[in-house]
């Protein structure tokens, strides 16, 4: 288990490295956050005070969801045949999957603080209890960064098809945006915190269950 914990560190030295060499996509990823945003505030004519709360919190939560899938899908895309031959012969994969679950759960967490800052910059927020709603936000990402990153790597073993991960993503999607939704429309409100304990108990389970079958289940996977 050692060993794993200091290969895990090393790659993921190895990920904000390749981050930093090609940030230009981490901008890019910025460029999209901030057309969307422009494209909604243009959509509803400028009129961001007239949002009734539900709609905010609908389109903020499509805004966090396309832009986490963007962010996370390329997780696996810019590993070449010669660099999966080299992790092999120098990792596990046990180290591997877990450096690219903890880096894109991360990334995904501070993409998503990003998005709240210019959407409560654009759109008036309706938000009551802050502390409560960013924690519920960061529980979903990072459930929704791992599962992206999980497809991601069946879809680069069955040939690199971008849209099959998206394909295999989107049913586990489906609750953790449910109950995201619900929990964080409690924290809006301002409805006492325990009204939503359910929900992010759920959310931080499920978050416990993917990364734990992906780290039993990804050696298998990568060895096919």
């Amino acid at each position: 288990m050692h060993l794993i914990l200091r290969e895990t560190i090393v790659l993921l030295q190895k990920e904000f490295s390749l981050e930093w060499k090609n940030r230009h996509i981490f901008q890019s990823l910025l460029l999209y956050l901030g057309s969307t945003i422009f494209i909604m505030y243009y959509s509803f004519l400028g009129k961001t005070s007239a949002l009734n709360p539900f709609v905010w919190l609908s389109i903020y939560w499509l805004l966090l969801t396309f832009t986490t899938f963007n962010a996370v899908a390329k997780a696996f895309l810019g590993e070449t045949a010669g660099r999966v031959l080299f992790y092999g012969t120098v990792v596990s994969a046990e180290a591997l999957i877990l450096s690219k679950l903890v880096y894109h759960m991360g990334l995904s967490i501070i993409v998503s603080l990003i998005s709240w800052v210019l959407f409560s910059i654009v759109f008036d927020s309706p938000v009551q209890d802050l502390a409560l709603f960013l924690l519920i936000q960061a529980l979903a990402v990072a459930g929704f960064a791992a599962v992206i990153t999980m497809s991601a790597g069946i879809a680069y073993k069955a040939g690199g098809n971008f849209s099959l991960s998206a394909i295999l993503s989107f049913p586990i999607l489906i609750p953790l945006i449910i109950m995201a939704v619900k929990a964080s429309k409690a924290a809006m409100d301002g409805l006492d915190r325990s009204v939503s304990w359910d929900e992010m108990l759920l959310l931080a389970a499920l978050n416990v269950i993917t990364v734990a079958v992906s780290y039993l289940l990804f050696p298998y996977l990568w060895k096919a």
